[in-house]
């Protein structure tokens, strides 16, 4: 009897290795799969995002990012956010320590290597569990495009007053022409 309930329990221990075996390989497996997906999404957004940790330091810098800002992933990950991030995006973040949850803006960004751009910045406050501070979002995007269709846009508007305005002094001016012709 001793000897078939050992049995019993050995064989009971084997299967809830097995279940809980097959659950650790389908929850790495998930959380590969979850990790690509997410690692995929950043690194080929149109958008850039770089993420600060807690101690300030860059935690992940996206492609967008380095075409906006002119600096490669492998230079600026690791390294301190002052050295390596513009200082009017980095006194956006420091806006945010006093009470504001985010920050949604457009400023002139100076860079190293094209003097300005303008740029649509969203800076938030990345958050654990109970509200613990875990480091910094920031998204942004060029508007250098959107400014120059803005400028086309509005020379295509005063052209177009000023066929308007052509239009109206012909019409003016043939008016009194036509009467001295008949």
């Amino acid at each position: 009897i001793l000897m078939a309930l050992i049995l019993l329990l050995i064989g009971f221990a084997g299967m809830v290795s097995l279940f809980l075996a097959q659950a650790y390989r389908s929850t790495r497996t998930s959380l590969t799969r979850i990790k690509a997906f997410s690692d995929n999404v950043v690194d080929h957004m149109p958008v850039g995002l770089i993420a600060l940790d807690s101690n300030g330091k860059v935690a992940s810098y996206n492609e967008a990012a380095e075409g906006i800002l002119g600096r490669f992933s492998g230079e600026t990950i690791g390294k301190t956010a002052t050295e390596v991030i513009p200082s009017p995006i980095m006194a956006l973040t420091k806006e945010l320590g006093q009470g504001k949850r985010i920050i949604e803006t457009e400023i002139e960004c100076p860079l190293d290597h094209a003097g300005t751009k303008p740029l649509e910045l969203s800076v938030s406050v990345l958050e654990g569990e109970e509200e613990s501070f875990l480091g910094h979002v920031i998204l942004f995007r060029d508007l250098t495009e959107v400014r120059e269709l803005q400028k086309e846009i509005e020379t295509s508007r005063r052209l177009a007053s000023l066929g308007r305005l052509a239009a109206g002094i012909a019409h003016e001016i043939r008016n009194p022409l036509s009467s001295i012709k008949g």
